[in-house]
């Protein structure tokens, strides 16, 4: 397929995803991203990965709110992305939420502080927004292309974790050569269960 039909079609389902997350409250918010948090603190203990680096996020608008993990997981350091010129991204240890001030795009950062800067061979897991996934792993990010581009990094070897709400499940994500998928998608829906009337909608249409 065409570079421009990948892009379309990476547009059309940017604004599909988009005008789905707009339906989501702030209670389902809350209560969406707590179950998110249960299940990533369940993996962890499930991969043994304690005493690593956990490279998380802070949410900008509608994503999953990962803060409660530093009480959750405080035998891990938690490190969070800030965005530089050029399309280069890096993450840094934060001790506290605190520590993080508006920055590029308005979001969340931490300082850029060389001391608390984390290679990516120090990281173990990583835990990667987007506006959609597949089960498979396929991410559709917003654009920007810092993931990939950091992913494409030497050493950046963490097990990779999708992390949205269930209604950004996508069965047909467009990729090309560029896009870096994810080793496992988490969501306030654990695989097989049932889930609520949005996600329900949502994974009827995604192969229309």
């Amino acid at each position: 397929m065409k570079r421009q039909n990948i892009d379309a079609l990476k547009g059309r389902l940017r604004q599909e995803m988009r005008a789905r997350l707009k339906r989501i409250s702030k209670q389902e918010q809350g209560d969406f991203s707590a179950s998110i948090c249960e299940q990533i603190v369940a993996l962890i203990e499930h991969e043994e990965l304690h005493g690593g680096v956990i490279a998380s996020f802070a949410a900008f608008g509608m994503e999953p709110l990962l803060f409660d993990l530093h009480q959750r997981l405080p035998m891990m350091q938690i490190a969070f992305p800030r965005c530089h010129g050029g399309g280069k991204m890096d993450f840094y240890r934060v001790s506290s939420i605190s520590e993080l001030h508006s920055g590029k795009y308005g979001i969340l950062e931490p300082a850029d502080d060389e001391s608390s800067k984390v290679a990516a061979s120090e990281i173990s897991v990583y835990l990667v927004p987007a506006l959609a996934y597949s089960d498979d792993g396929k991410r559709l990010g917003k654009g920007g292309g810092y993931y990939d581009r950091f992913f494409a990094r030497e050493g950046a070897n963490g097990m990779r974790v999708g992390v949205i709400f269930g209604c950004q499940r996508h069965q047909n994500i467009p990729t090309d050569e560029h896009d870096q998928p994810v080793d496992i998608v988490i969501s306030e829906i654990p695989r097989g269960s049932g889930g609520s009337a949005i996600a329900a909608e949502s994974s009827a249409g995604d192969n229309g």
